[in-house]
């Protein structure tokens, strides 16, 4: 929880000092720790996500089944938000499962608890809208990677844009999020080895 409220009061911090302390107590009261293994499904497709999932350890990635095959949608790291946000916001069934690719602890909070700090903190508005900015930021540029033309060109893109997720994640993941097939993916990276 510490974390949270660290992260919290660093966002508003930057734009008007420190976070009324009822905030803190509102969140020490309704979030709560959530561990899961490696491999555990945190959310399945058809369900509505009521759940706000903020990472503090592990790697968490979104997936679509399409064809039978495992669609790569997303991955996010520590200090991130981690569920299906389409369902969220607008609390309808999400077709992207959410899973654990390492260990994972994570501060949760259910949607109803999260409304009434809203209603209650107007303040705590801003703060989120700031966590939504950067999680917003990170979907443009996993959009942008689908319109580069070669596969070289989206794993360069990759590499500069989410760095951290390269020595991190499998490449199968790493592939399927590229819009790739493992294979090519394989050659571009002893491409790049060769030239280093």
């Amino acid at each position: 929880m510490n974390q949270l409220m660290a992260l919290v009061q660093m966002f508003r911090a930057q734009d008007q000092g420190p976070v009324d302390e009822n905030i803190g107590v509102f969140i020490m009261n309704r979030a709560y720790l959530v561990k899961y293994k490696k491999g555990d499904i945190i959310h399945k497709a058809g369900n509505v996500c009521r759940v706000m999932n903020f990472l503090t350890t592990g790697l968490v990635r979104g997936f679509i089944v399409d064809s039978n095959k495992e669609l790569t949608t997303w991955i996010v790291v520590e200090h991130e938000l981690a569920a299906p946000i389409i369902s969220y916001v607008n609390q309808i069934a999400t077709i992207e499962n959410v899973q654990a690719l390492e260990d994972c602890e994570m501060i949760s909070m259910d949607y109803d608890d999260i409304q009434e700090l809203y209603a209650t903190f107007p303040e705590f508005n801003h703060i989120t809208r700031r966590l939504f900015e950067i999680y917003y930021s990170k979907a443009e540029l996993r959009a942008l990677i689908a319109r580069f033309s070669t596969a070289e060109k989206k794993y360069q893109f990759f590499l500069e844009n989410f760095h951290e997720l390269s020595n991190r994640v499998s490449q199968i993941y790493i592939a399927s999020f590229l819009g790739i097939d493992q294979a090519t993916l394989s050659r571009i990276r002893r491409q790049k080895k060769k030239l280093v």
